[in-house]
């Protein structure tokens, strides 16, 4: 263990008083003058940004703390949780509690592992014009390395903090010529291994802030004045804060080297994964594929974690903010009715119910993220002698979204949307029976998806890089991601064809046992016996699930998206004929109805299953990979360990195993095989379990509370429900107008529906104003706006005013529009 400086004494401390740790510092923000650069020099739209507020969290923290930081000192206070203090066993805590230190005031005691981890952002534009918030880049630093760094001897030597003296000690303990110059000495140290130079205190220290798959600097952090303090509370019950005298770090050399293990690890996985993609070919677009992903910290503080670790980022809301607006979405898919059938069916995992609510759940998870997160592609703006340019970049950020106001691409709404559904999983295995009853659509949420789906991040080849740009002319196919839920029964099934299989001539893997393994891993013992009774006799084995009729492919469980950059519906695909021809019908008509409406800020429901092309999803080209939590069963079973067939990430194939890749039809069919895209066996999982719970307690985690909205937001919310009441009532004053009135022969109408985003409802009220005036001009339009209402219509812990009145709002607008 090492000591860091001391600080001044405390004062006052409370004897027998609650306490707990805050960790203190001072910090600048230096990075480009963007924002004044595009208003002298120009740019385009998308580079158009100004610098917004960074979180900062330490290791295991539950929420993380926003400040806006410039150049000017910013004092940012981040309380240091318990689960920090216990990566330091406790009878270490005893002992050093019990030492008296020969330096002033009280000795605390901190794992060495322990970081400080950032995320800037900026402001910027969204794709439809919403004003938001988008990352701007990451950081990350040991705490130690903010108090103290290690100097080369020589260094030490030149700057007079050795003696020549203290050299000569030195030279004569390792045998050495003691009539040698000084500079001689210099050279001796700089020959020396790390181990042995010296670490001294630095007043301050520099912390790159990167973005992620781009190694430049966005940005630089300067952190000053790093302390400990200790909030305490004295006899008379008044707070006392006080330094920490000294802190002591903590390092314990067999987890150090027990946890360097994964990276050879993650090499192995990365070149495993890619000889995979080279024997089984997604011909289209050979290069798409993704085992590993660029973070802040990772495995061992690599930079690097396994890409399937990103369906265990956190969710950016608590659970009844969660609750309400889900409520809220599902409610625009389900009449009142029918979501209280939803909610009352799904309190049991029922597969039956699953049947028949889980698309209706899916969509309300698209519809959750056309709200909370308005899309804007993965890059940064640079600045170049002409002005600012928008660099696209992918940037998967693994992490909690900042806040309701922020956007991003296609892979953060993804694995929000996964997030939601783990989230849901864990609050029904931890929440008492009579407390999860006030969180009945979470509940509905694992007992469907989360009870009957494989479900994760899904890496795609689609025709456009998001679902609102569909192109199914196009001669490219961009990468794109999405969250896919598929049904367990079918995944079952395409891993035990893949692995009948062999690749290049090389059998797979040995059935039996895996095949049963497996079967296990997605249907456990518990969750069996939590489902009706009448049900959990479906499930004895995998041959008796394969023999029921929610197995079959036409009729039983189907795959969903969650799509992500637009409100999308999650049907992949439809099996009968005459309603598919139909969807076909409906999908061209809604273009011609978008193109009236257009453009505008809303983001309006898509159902893409059925395209242009008889058969042909419109906008999704051919499923490639999956990953799934590193929590899940398929990884962690200790039976699929023991046979070195555990993975959290799996490729799919066509039938045949003669190519990668699965078409939503073949998904829907059935008509794919799926093999794990790597494997570990008992000794890698163990390292790779321990590396990623030291990563994911490093990721960064959601805002405590609701946002805050400053005056001029609240002022423009009113604007934006206040003209949105004037639509409302234009559309039912057309409804009650001659035409229907009269009984003459009206138009043919088209039903579209469209859901705001928050952001764009508090950032862009002129935006909104067009939108109602779009719709007012086209005549005889009729519809409904829902989500005006002052008190029942809130949704709380969205956002709160000044005087922490609820501001959160729900608003979406169905349309019948006339057609020729």
């Amino acid at each position: 263990m090492t000591e860091a400086g001391a600080a001044a004494a405390p004062t006052g401390a409370g004897e027998g008083g609650s306490s707990q740790y805050m960790f203190v510092f001072q910090v600048k923000r230096t990075e480009a003058d963007i924002e004044g650069s595009f208003l002298t020099k120009s740019g385009t739209l998308g580079a158009a940004a100004a610098r917004a507020e960074t979180d900062f969290a330490l290791t295991h923290s539950p929420t993380s703390v926003s400040e806006l930081v410039t150049e000017s000192l910013t004092t940012v206070r981040i309380p240091i949780a318990e689960a920090m203090m216990k990566m330091v066993p406790s009878d270490v805590h005893k002992s050093v509690a019990a030492k008296t230190t020969e330096k002033a005031g009280p000795t605390i005691v901190l794992s060495g592992r322990a970081r400080l981890n950032m995320t800037a952002s900026r402001v910027a534009a969204s794709i439809n014009g919403t004003l938001v918030g988008t990352m701007s880049g990451q950081g990350s630093v040991l705490l130690r390395d903010l108090f103290s760094d290690v100097q080369p001897l020589s260094s030490l030597i030149s700057n007079g903090h050795i003696k020549t003296s203290e050299m000569q000690q030195l030279g004569q303990l390792l045998k050495k010529n003691t009539n040698s110059e000084a500079n001689d000495y210099r050279e001796l140290a700089d020959a020396m291994s790390l181990s042995i130079k010296a670490r001294v205190d630095v007043p301050f220290e520099l912390i790159p802030v990167k973005y992620s798959n781009w190694g430049t600097h966005q940005a630089v952090m300067a952190v000053y004045d790093a302390r400990v303090v200790r909030l305490s509370t004295a006899p008379s019950g008044a707070p006392v804060e006080s330094s920490v005298g000294t802190i002591i770090w903590y390092d314990d050399p067999a987890h150090d080297a027990a946890i360097l293990r994964v990276e050879p690890i993650m090499q192995h996985i990365y070149d495993s994964s890619w000889e995979m993609t080279e024997k089984l070919v997604f011909e289209p677009v050979t290069n798409l594929t993704k085992s590993v992903m660029r973070v802040p910290v990772g495995y061992n503080g690599s930079g690097y974690a396994l890409s399937a670790a990103v369906n265990d980022t956190p969710v950016s809301f608590d659970a009844p903010t969660l609750e309400a607006i889900l409520a809220a979405c599902l409610a625009a898919e389900l009449s009142p009715s029918q979501c209280a059938e939803c909610t009352d069916a799904l309190a049991t995992p029922s597969v039956e119910a699953s049947m028949e609510y889980a698309p209706s759940i899916a969509n309300a998870l698209s519809a959750f993220s056309a709200y909370t997160m308005p899309y804007r592609v993965d890059g940064t703006p640079v600045v170049t002698p002409t002005g600012i340019k928008m660099v696209q970049s992918e940037s998967w950020r693994a992490e909690a979204s900042r806040s309701i106001m922020h956007a991003d691409d296609c892979d953060g709404s993804a694995c929000n949307a996964v997030a939601i559904i783990r989230f849901a999983e864990h609050l029904l295995r931890t929440t008492p029976a009579d407390v999860i009853r006030d969180f009945k659509t979470l509940r509905a949420v694992a007992n469907s998806i989360g009870a009957h789906y494989v479900y994760g991040t899904t890496v795609l080849a689609a025709n456009a890089g998001n679902a609102a740009a569909v192109n199914e002319q196009a001669k490219t196919l961009a990468g794109h991601a999405i969250a896919m839920a598929l049904p367990k029964p079918s995944f079952l099934v395409a891993l035990d064809r893949g692995a009948l299989s062999s690749i290049a001539g090389v059998p797979l893997e040995v059935r039996g046992e895996v095949t049963e393994a497996r079967f296990d891993a997605l249907y456990p013992r518990d969750l069996v016996d939590r489902m009706p009774e009448a049900e959990q006799k479906y499930f004895a084995s995998f041959e008796t699930l394969k023999a029921n009729r929610f197995a079959l492919p036409d009729y039983g469980l189907q795959p969903l998206s969650m799509e992500g950059t637009t409100y999308a519906s999650s049907r992949m695909y439809t099996h009968d004929a005459d309603e598919r021809s139909k969807r076909e019908e409906w999908y061209a008509m809604d273009k011609k109805v978008a193109a009236s409406l257009s453009p505008n800020i809303t983001r309006t429901h898509k159902a893409l299953d059925a395209g242009e092309r008889s058969g042909h999803h419109a906008f999704y080209e051919s499923q490639v990979e999956i990953g799934v939590s590193m929590q899940h069963n398929l990884f962690t079973s200790a039976v699929l360990r023991k046979h070195g067939q555990a993975s959290a990430q799996y490729r799919f194939a066509r039938s045949e195993m003669n190519a990668a890749g699965a078409s939503p039809k073949q998904l829907a069919t059935g008509d794919y095989a799926a093999v794990p895209l790597w494997r570990a066996d008992d000794a890698l999982g163990a390292t790779i379990d321990l590396a990623n719970a030291e990563a994911a307690a490093n990721v960064m985690p959601m805002r405590a509370g609701p946002h805050q909205l400053d005056a001029a937001e609240v002022d423009n919310l009113r604007q934006s429900v206040a003209v949105l009441k004037t639509l409302h009532q234009h559309l039912i004053d057309n409804k009650l107008g001659p035409i229907e009135k009269t009984g003459a022969n009206a138009p043919t109408s088209h039903e579209t529906h469209h859901v705001f985003s928050f952001a764009s409802l508090v950032q862009n009220p002129k935006a909104i104003e067009a939108f109602v005036e779009t719709i007012t001009r086209a005549g005889g339009v009729t519809g409904t706006v829902s989500g005006l209402h002052e008190k029942k219509d809130v949704l709380p812990g969205v956002a709160v005013g000044g005087d922490r009145a609820q501001l959160g709002r729900f608003v979406t607008v169905s349309l019948h529009v006339p057609v020729a």
